[in-house]
C-alpha cells in the first residue's frame, strides 16, 4: 500500500510527466490514476514513470504507465543489462546483477581487455539476449545476485542503490552492509530509508537529465547534417555553373 506522502508525490509526477509530454492533465484525473496504480510500489511506479517520459509522446494514459510496469519479474533489457554491468571491469566496484547478465559479461569481458569496448557491448548483447530468451521460454523470471568489490563505500552505494529501485529484498542486501547500519534504533532507520528514498530520486531526476541532453545531442547533430547537405549542394551547383560556362565557351 501507498503511503499518504507517496500517493502526493505520484500525483505531482503524473502531473509533471503529462506536462513533460505536451499535454496537462487534471489533478484530478492524476489522483484517479494513482488509485489504480495503488496495489504497485512507489519505486516501481516512479521507474515506470521514468521510462514513460523517455519512451512516449502524446497523452499520458494509464495504460502507458501499467505496460511500463517492471515489479522485478522481467528481465532488464539488454542495453540496461550493459550498462548495469560495465562497473564490474574495475574489481573495486561491486555489480548487482542476473546469472544472465553474469555469464554474459564473462563473453564480454575478453573482449573488452583487448580495448575494444564496441565489441565487448556487441557480444555482450548477443549472449544476454539468447540467455534471456532461454529463460523466458523456461518461465524463469530474474534472480538478482551482488558480486562484491573491495571498496566498501561503492558497495553501500550500489547496494542501497539496488534496495532502492527494487532490484535486492532488504534481507539479503543487510548482509553487505556494515554492522552499525543493520542496529540502529528506529530513528537511525527511518534516516537510511529517507536516504535511499533520496537516491531513489536523484537517480530519476538524472535520467531525465541524461535523456533532455541526448534529445539536445539529437536535434544538434540533426542540424549539422543539414548544414553540411546545403553546403555540399552549394559546392557542387557551383561546380556545375562553371562546367556549363566552359561547354558555352
Amino acid at each position: 500500500m501507498l503511503t499518504e506522502n507517496e500517493q502526493d508525490d505520484l500525483i505531482r509526477q503524473i502531473c509533471a510527466t503529462a506536462e513533460t509530454m505536451g499535454r496537462e492533465i487534471k489533478p484530478a484525473t492524476a489522483v484517479l490514476m494513482v488509485g489504480d496504480l495503488s496495489r504497485y510500489s512507489y519505486s516501481v511506479i516512479c521507474r515506470a514513470l521514468a521510462r514513460v517520459r523517455a519512451e512516449k509522446t502524446g497523452s499520458l494514459t494509464l495504460n502507458a504507465i501499467i505496460t511500463r510496469i517492471d515489479d522485478g519479474s522481467q528481465h532488464p533489457g539488454a542495453n540496461e543489462a550493459w550498462a548495469q554491468s560495465l562497473p564490474a571491469a574495475t574489481e573495486s566496484n561491486t555489480v548487482v546483477w542476473t546469472k544472465e547478465m553474469s555469464q554474459a559479461w564473462s563473453v564480454a569481458l575478453p573482449v573488452l581487455e583487448l580495448g575494444d569496448r564496441v565489441g565487448a557491448r556487441m557480444a555482450f548483447i548477443q549472449s544476454y539476449e539468447r540467455l534471456v530468451a532461454t529463460a523466458t521460454a523456461e518461465g524463469r523470471t530474474p534472480e538478482w545476485h551482488i558480486s562484491q568489490g573491495w571498496d566498501a563505500d561503492q558497495r553501500i552505494s550500489a547496494v542501497s542503490k539496488a534496495v532502492a529501485i527494487g532490484q535486492l529484498p532488504a534481507p539479503i542486501a543487510e548482509k553487505f552492509l556494515p554492522l552499525p547500519e543493520r542496529k540502529l534504533n528506529p530513528e537511525g532507520k527511518q534516516r537510511i530509508a529517507d536516504k535511499i528514498h533520496q537516491m531513489a530520486n536523484a537517480l530519476a531526476a538524472d535520467r531525465r537529465q541524461r535523456e533532455q541532453e541526448r534529445k539536445k545531442r539529437i536535434q544538434a547533430d540533426r542540424g549539422r547534417r543539414l548544414r553540411e547537405f546545403d553546403e555540399q549542394y552549394a559546392r557542387e551547383l557551383t561546380e556545375y555553373e562553371q562546367q556549363q560556362k566552359k561547354c558555352e565557351e
